[in-house]
């Protein structure tokens, strides 16, 4: 875990040497220049792909996203899945359909992650199935039932990116990186005569990553190396991927890395489910707030405090930018170990694109409160 010292630490090394660093990294990531306090702005095309399976964060980053789209303040223009659950496209479009935007592309990673079909709740195939996937799909309606009615997240990824203009598209990744480890390794085709790594160069202007932890893990975090059993030591799949991802993303296209640090510090999603709190959008017909009532089966406490909000802020990120809820530590770059997952920060090495091209968040002092206010906000408006 990040420890408060680490994480002060970090804080108290944002120098002034790094500060036309930081300024560079902003003005890289979003296509106009920085506004007057330096912070990102909003993008206009936003591809999520999510691990919606176990943690229900993915559904409120899903729906906080619906509805930036139906306001205008992003195309959300597609939602990609990566944890080879059938169902979990499913729940995807019953969270668009709710909107009204079945028109949003979906994908689904559809390889598998090499776990045993043996192991309860695992199967070849896929990873964990948590408790709200199915019965969203049982609940409520949607056109998209299964992933055998989607194309592959790669063909999802390459359709959108090669049809947006240059430089217009950002990505929250809030889940594993096969998706987009498949795209990095994608050749030409009938789609674009383009590479996956020359689409990502021409077409993204940055990612927005939950992933890892910073400084440093002590051992794998979920996105980068999970997948398989919960507490085993590494998984056959997702480590790899991570690896593929960070080695072979274009250096030209800036990363931003949320680590878990971040999105544990504040929760969301309780004013949908609890009756003491005000809420224009709380209704039984709401699957958002379905799937937090769903969830309550693992964690009865989300219905009280709502849940870790790892997700919704790296998707808020990618959609309004920093705001004043963060500043980066932009110097160094980003490392992973292939084989466990586990990452660590080295401030002693430049990213491949020249320093300021990797970054990771820091959570500004009496922040958290802010972030959970912004997410809850959207998440109460009605459809």
């Amino acid at each position: 875990l990040l420890c408060a010292s680490e994480q002060s630490l970090a804080c108290d090394n944002m120098t002034s040497f790094q500060l036309p660093v930081l300024i560079s990294l902003f003005a890289l990531f979003m296509p106009s220049a920085t506004s007057r306090d330096g912070n990102l702005k909003a993008v206009t095309n936003l591809i999520i792909d999510t691990d919606m399976s176990t943690d229900v964060d993915d559904v409120l980053a899903v729906c906080i996203a619906n509805q930036m789209h139906k306001r205008k303040e992003i195309n959300l223009a597609a939602v990609v899945h990566n944890t080879g659950l059938p169902e979990g496209v499913g729940a995807v479009s019953v969270l668009n359909h709710y909107y009204g935007h079945d028109n949003i592309r979906i994908g689904a990673f559809k390889g598998r992650f090499g776990n045993p079909d043996d192991v309860p709740l695992l199967k070849a195939n896929r990873t964990v199935a948590g408790p709200y996937v199915e019965n969203l799909v049982k609940s409520f309606s949607s056109p998209i039932r299964n992933y055998s009615q989607v194309p592959t997240a790669l063909t999802v990824y390459r359709q959108t990116l090669a049809e947006a203009e240059d430089n217009s598209v950002a990505i929250s990744s809030i889940g594993f990186l096969v998706n987009i480890r498949d795209l990095l390794e994608s050749g030409p085709d009938h789609v674009s005569t383009l590479t996956g790594v020359e689409l990502v160069s021409k077409k993204v202007k940055f990612a927005a990553v939950m992933g890892g932890q910073y400084p440093a893990s002590s051992s794998h975090e979920w996105n980068f190396g999970g997948g398989c059993t919960w507490g085993a030591p590494k998984c056959p799949t997702t480590p790899q991927a991570t690896s593929v991802f960070l080695s072979r993303w274009p250096s030209n296209v800036p990363l931003v890395f949320s680590g878990w640090e971040i999105g544990s510090k504040f929760k969301t999603g309780a004013p949908l489910v609890n009756q003491s709190m005000t809420c224009p959008a709380a209704a039984k017909s709401n699957p958002c707030g379905a799937a937090v009532g769903f969830y309550a089966d693992w964690d009865p406490e989300v219905i009280n405090s709502g849940r870790s909000s790892w997700d919704p802020s790296t998707t808020l990120l990618a959609s309004r930018g920093t705001m004043d809820f963060y500043t980066m530590h932009a110097t160094g770059m980003n490392t992973e170990n292939a084989d466990t997952g586990a990452n660590a920060w080295t401030n002693s090495t430049q990213p491949p694109g020249g320093e300021g091209k990797q970054a990771y968040l820091i959570l500004k002092d009496g922040a958290a409160d802010n972030v959970a206010d912004a997410i809850n906000e959207l998440l109460c408006m009605p459809p």
